[in-house]
């Protein structure tokens, strides 16, 4: 590598920005008062008073035995109380001696009053056995789908901050594809698709690069080339025991998730030897494929009375997500769009996945301790056979590529809860890791120049009809091999202390105090070799395909005509639905041959910097982080939690500044590039207040004021830069001196809850985000500045020349809605009616900001000769949406269950999505709304047998992409058709 190094280091962040309004430091600072008020008491009273004692214990379902998770245990007519835990265990300290009542309470079962005698400095046993409500009927079964709602209601009501929850329950009797899909089901949130599959999940409108994914609490690296963003398809649903999605955040957690953190559980052994076999297979319609499948295994046990548990879970799956597309382009006229370039494609694809998970935890005197791994590996290969029509250069073009991909994902982590006394201790140690490899991507190209009759186009449609299609006037024009390997790192370190106080019978609660260190390595490198082929390429390329494929043509040939290269026996049958024929397309098998021709001799494939060193980069961030909270109980009707973080990050980047240069034999120059690297430090506060008010048994109200932030995609935060040889092609740079964008968030929840209403919620937020990162493009003018890649240097390029880069945006962006939620099952219906259960959601969001954009105009100089023209930047702005924020979304779930028999059906509907914003807004692109339909039914075949059924997008529904939301301008469309899966799953 070259040994030119450039380093340079970078201010630090602003705890408190420059022009803060005086409200809000008051605010900060009134939270650091009642932090301090009520943390010395706190202390002052951990250890248990000379007249209380302790009580601890389990709820469980009276029929099963299982534990009732987030179940509530309360001093009757007092503040102390606990929720139970994923084993259905509570501990409540500090309760005062002498014969206390006790009452436990769930959604969807009777309440239970117990009293017992409380004797001074010691703990007792307490547990309770409660009793489904339907059992005042005659009835004494739960159904399945209920059973899996009432666990999500119960785990929703009793959490600390705004959460909304999937339970173990649900996730495991009729569970969805992957973790993205279950995930979809819940309010305020979309899901965005590959291939027709769910991959990532926008929260609040907010896109997946603002959004946190944990495991176990433990931070999941992101596995995406650019940003931070992580592939939800890498988990399977049927290795976790539940998903919490937090949208209002606590100080123990990580602070850059503006949308919300979502955590995923992995399942723990139950008690007993348990073991769990699934075997499917499935239908893809598209490809009239009947070779899906999927196997997933699990076992577990108990050792030791108990005291020792171990699961181990795997799965293998092969799925068919070929898709259906087209892109088409537009050129402005006046005010309105005319069809320019018209993209067929065709893309098969088969992904295999393979993966598992194992838990083994230990039940301590006083406290527990676990070790848990994740591995998951997403084997992705495909196909893409592309027809391009291209009026706006008079090109008809066809591509063909092969693509191998890898994505891996692996965490582990040692966790362990310890009482100290009447506190807890946590402490954890992870690490984890992602990455993405393409061992090998291959592309060619076929050009036919002059290949359309040029025209007026109103319609995309009309384009294949004005092409030539003249085969022996296409030749073979580019071939290119390239390699990625991309990987990312977190080793984490936390620890943290719950010391409980009691202040009397009516105030009580608990103060948390600890900190946290994580570092993050990532690293990204991409190369390419490749030539233009258009004449045959050098005349030793040249030679060799024509010596390795005889049919090709001759070594006296300058090029090489498609028509030698056609695959006669392809058949793309309806091509998006019979709309386009998708035409002729190279051989896979041929074309292979040629790049291996070129291979086969050294030095035939030209090298350039920008393929080798451009996109490379690495780096790491160290993140130190400390908090501080207190739960305060003011009676039984209201909680006050009072807290703030702190985090400060030190990241530090190495990346190349590349000046473009001919293409050479063999490796570039290191000359063509120099290494730089940047070093900065930002430190931010983030007080936070949540309340809880309960005004009654069956209701309660969550207010929330915290603040949040996101960082910087790593791309872009790099030193890098790359200028090209032709100045009428822009420099695309990254900008180290990028701030994060730091967020203040409110928001408000009401909801209302009984055994018959089930849970009915209104949720309402407003987002306030500064500094939001937006890319745009500036020019090298007199006075315009542009962010250098080091303090003192000018912006790279030549006079005049146009700049891509990453810039904090001057103007706040504001995000806000409104959330309704009901779930509820009819167990009070006679029968048929009583087994259906039903949730619905709905989610209204609106975003708005100021995008800076800046205008050239060009104008004759009148001093100096006519040829001369003076080009003018003027700054300005538009406003617009937040890019991946629909505006609407609805979620309806009706569920059935009859004895043995389970059945789901679920309709999606998702507004339009601003899916690219540009200077004009004439050519903003949206993903089109989307309504889709899935089915799932099961049948329990024997008491330890069941037969499944899937059926996903019936609607048959695609995605479909606009030039501007009004008036239809399609652009994209991709359609992956309906699937079908079946299956038996054993559990004994």
């Amino acid at each position: 590598m070259s040994s030119a190094l450039s380093t340079f280091d970078l201010p630090s962040g602003r705890a408190f920005r420059e022009g803060e309004h005086p409200a809000a430091r008051l605010y900060r600072l009134g939270v650091l008062c009642i932090m301090a008020a009520f943390l010395m008491p706190g202390a002052a009273a951990g250890a248990p008073l000379p007249e209380s004692g302790q009580v601890r214990g389990r709820v469980v379902d009276a029929r099963t035995g299982e534990p009732l998770i987030g179940a509530n245990v309360q001093l009757k007519g007092a503040s102390q109380g606990a929720a139970t835990d994923l084993e259905g265990r509570f501990r409540i300290p500090n309760v005062p001696e002498g014969p206390q009542t006790f009452v436990a309470s769930y959604i969807g079962y009777q309440k239970e009053e117990q009293t017992l005698e409380v004797p001074a400095g010691r703990t007792v046993e307490l547990n309770f056995e409660l009793d489904w409500e339907g059992s005042e009927l005659g009835e004494v079964i739960v159904t399945a789908q209920a059973e899996g709602q009432l666990g999500a209601i119960n785990q929703q009501i009793n959490a600390s901050t705004i959460t909304n929850v999937v339970s173990a329950a649900r996730i495991q009797e009729i569970p969805d594809v992957n973790a993205a899909e279950s995930i979809g089901r819940l309010p305020g949130v979309s899901i965005q698709r590959s291939s027709g599959e769910a991959n990532k999940v926008t929260v609040r409108g907010l896109s997946p690069k603002y959004n946190a994914i944990t495991i176990n609490g433990i931070r999941v690296p992101a596995t995406d080339l650019d940003d931070r963003s992580v592939d939800l398809t890498m988990v399977s649903s049927n290795m976790l025991s539940g998903i919490e999605l937090t949208k209002a955040l606590l100080p123990y957690q990580d602070a850059d998730a503006i949308g919300g953190t979502v955590n995923l559980r992995l399942r723990e052994a139950p008690a007993g030897l348990q073991s769990e076999f699934l075997i499917q297979g499935g239908f893809n319609e598209l490809q009239g494929a009947y070779d899906n499948y999927k196997i997933n295994a699990g076992l577990s046990n108990r050792f030791l009375g108990d005291r020792l548990g171990a699961i181990v879970n795997g799965n293998l799956e092969g799925v068919d997500r070929s898709a259906d597309q087209f892109r088409a382009g537009y050129s402005r006229t006046a005010d309105r769009l005319e069809a320019e370039s018209l993209r067929l494609n065709e893309h098969v694809e088969d992904r295999r996945r393979i993966g598992g998970s194992a838990v083994l935890d230990a039940r301590l005197p006083g406290g527990k301790v676990s070790l848990n791994g994740f591995l998951s590996r997403l084997e992705r290969s495909y196909v893409n056979r592309t027809n391009r029509y291209d009026t706006g250069n008079n090109m008809h073009r066809y591509d063909l590529s092969t693509t191998d991909l890898t994505l891996d994902l692996f965490t582990t982590a040692l966790q362990g809860e310890q009482r100290l006394g009447p506190a807890e201790l946590e402490y954890g140690a992870a690490y984890a890791r992602s990455g993405q490899s393409v061992p090998v991507e291959r592309s060619w190209q076929f050009v036919e120049q002059a290949g359309m009759n040029l025209q007026d186009f109103t319609r995309i449609e009309q384009l294949p009809a004005a092409a030539n299609n003249n085969l022996r006037e296409t030749y073979l024009n580019d071939v290119r091999q390239a390699t990625t390997s991309s990987e990312n790192t977190n080793l984490t370190l936390d620890a943290g202390i719950r010391m409980p106080f009691d202040l009397g019978r009516f105030f009580s609660g608990n103060v948390r105090l600890g900190g946290k260190y994580r570092r993050q390595e990532r690293s990204n490198d991409e190369s390419e070799i490749g030539a233009n082929a258009f004449y045959g390429g050098s005349s030793p390329l040249r030679r060799a395909i024509a010596e390795n494929i005889p049919e090709a043509g001759t070594v006296t040939e300058s090029r090489f005509p498609m028509d030698r290269f056609i695959d006669n026996a392809y058949d793309a049958g309806r091509f998006v639905g019979g709309r386009f024929d998708l035409g002729f397309t190279p051989r896979l098998d041929m074309m292979n041959r040629v790049t291996e021709a070129a291979l086969s001799r050294p030095n035939l494939l030209l090298v350039d910097a920008n393929s080798v060193f451009a996109q490379d980069y690495q780096g790491e961030e160290n993140l130190g982080a400390g908090y501080a909270m207190a739960e305060i109980n003011l009676g039984r009707r209201l909680t006050f939690l009072p807290g703030v973080r702190y985090e400060r990050m030190v990241t530090n980047y190495e990346a190349y500044q590349v000046v473009d240069v001919v293409p050479t034999m063999g490796q570039p120059s290191e000359a063509d590039a120099r290494r730089a690297r940047s070093r900065r430090e930002n430190s931010f506060w983030f007080p936070m207040l949540h309340l809880r008010i309960k005004p009654t048994g069956w209701m309660d109200l969550r207010l929330a004021r915290t603040e949040s932030l996101t960082r910087p995609d790593f791309k872009k935060m790099s030193p890098r830069f790359f200028v090209p040889t032709e100045t009428k092609q822009p420099v695309i740079m990254g900008n180290p001196y990028l701030e994060p964008s730091p967020a203040l968030n409110y928001d408000a929840s009401l909801s209302f809850y009984s055994n018959h209403i089930g849970l009915f919620t209104i949720s309402g937020f407003y987002k306030n985000i500064s500094d939001l990162i937006w890319d745009t493009s500036l020019r090298k003018l007199p006075g315009v500045v542009i962010p250098a890649v080091a303090e003192g240097e000018t912006a790279p390029g030549s006079p005049g020349q146009e700049v891509v880069v990453s810039i904090n945006n001057p103007y706040d962006a504001t995000v806000k809605g409104i959330e309704v939620d009901w779930q509820t099952n009819f167990w009070y219906l006679p029968n048929p009616f009583k087994g259906i259960v039903f949730n619905v959601n709905y989610s209204h969001i609106l975003s708005e900001t100021k995008y800076p954009r800046s205008r050239f105009i060009s104008k004759f100089d009148p001093n100096f000769p006519p040829t001369f023209i003076r080009v003018t930047q003027v700054d300005t702005f538009r406003v617009g949406r937040l890019v991946d924020q629909p505006d609407n979304v609805l979620n309806v779930t009706l569920g059935y269950d009859l004895r043995g028999f389970s059945a789901r059906m679920s309709a999606l509907y998702q507004g339009n999505t601003l899916s690219l914003l540009v200077p004009e807004d004439l050519r903003d692109e949206y993903t089109d709304s989307y309504f889709r339909i899935d089915f799932s039914a099961r049948q329990q075949i024997t008491p330890w047998a069941q037969l499944f059924l899937n059926l996903n997008n019936l609607t048959a529904e695609f995605d479909q992409t606009f030039v501007n939301a009004i008036g239809g301008y399609p652009i994209v469309e991709e359609r992956y058709g309906f699937t079908a899966d079946l299956g038996l799953r054993f559990k004994f």
